[in-house]
């Protein structure tokens, strides 16, 4: 999904130094997967202990 996001990011969204400061494009990419991934991680967990899961 990363990947994916990086290259469509590359050839949609200009590569403007003053809107992604102080990361640039590609990292600010990156840290919106892995902050997308986290909250899936997250969320698979709260799921995975509720009580409706367990019958």
């Amino acid at each position: 999904m990363t990947i994916f996001s990086s290259v469509l990011g590359s050839f949609f969204i200009p590569d403007d130094g003053a809107w992604f400061k102080p990361f640039g494009r590609d990292v600010a990419i990156i840290i919106t997967a892995i902050t997308y991934l986290f909250g899936q991680f997250v969320v698979r967990w709260i799921r995975r202990g509720s009580p409706s899961e367990k019958k």
